[in-house]
């Protein structure tokens, strides 16, 4: 039993970025990002460095993941790539490989379907719902229990019943962070001059919000969860 309430589970993940230690973290990410981006014109860099990037935002998420789910844990840290192998390659392709897992239905509809069944665009549209409400459990339990086992589906399901409602607020909660991203996104579209810091810096927020989201849940459930 906590000695203290826990605050608002809303509040904690949109204010975790802001927090002492937490805005320097944001700053540097952006940067990675705006950095991304610039190079990512260059036909002899672009495409290394930006794998680079996002090989390091991997291994960066998973850090700030398993730092949220512990109570007495300090909140920030940046990744620790003595150990590149370990620390950046592994998050990678578990983050690319729990992305093909949760849309995998997805995928073979799209394969395999044929477009003159009745509600093919429907099934399609339903599948995409699937894969979004999906992919938050799978990468949780494939974070906590380190293999992409955590991401099939005999693991997910009973999972998210036992997480509850909290865990359609969580889900609810990362749809309406990447939504206001997206909308932030085209909006930034008319100002040519702000658009890469700015998207730079909504894209690392967005990244820090969704992993204290998956740590937060993983924190108040792990009892129920049961992954230890």
């Amino acid at each position: 039993m906590d000695s203290e309430p826990r605050p608002n589970f809303v509040a904690d993940v949109l204010s975790y970025p802001f927090r002492k230690g937490g805005f320097n973290m944001l700053v540097v990410g952006t940067i990675l990002f705006v950095i991304s981006s610039l190079v990512s014109y260059s036909p002899f860099l672009g495409g290394t460095a930006s794998l680079f990037v996002f090989a390091y935002l991997c291994g960066l998420y998973f850090e700030l993941v398993e730092l949220s789910s512990d109570e007495d844990n300090e909140l920030f840290a940046f990744p620790d790539i003595s150990d590149p192998i370990e620390d950046i390659v592994l998050p990678t392709v578990k983050v690319i490989g729990v992305i093909i897992i949760s849309f995998l239905p997805l995928i073979a509809w799209i394969i395999w379907g044929d477009d003159s069944l009745p509600f093919y665009n429907e099934t399609i549209y339903a599948l995409v719902a699937w894969g979004i409400f999906y992919i938050p459990m799978a990468m949780l339990a494939t974070i906590t229990l380190g293999s992409l086992r955590g991401a099939m589906i005999h693991i997910v399901l009973p999972s998210i019943f036992k997480a509850g409602p909290l865990y359609l607020l969580a889900a609810f909660m990362l749809g309406a962070i990447y939504t206001a991203e997206a909308f932030a996104f085209g909006y930034l579209d008319q100002w040519p001059f702000v658009t890469i810091p700015a998207a730079a810096f909504i894209a690392m927020y967005a990244l820090m919000a969704n992993a204290r989201t998956l740590g937060l849940l993983l924190q108040r459930r792990e009892e129920e969860l049961g992954w230890y």
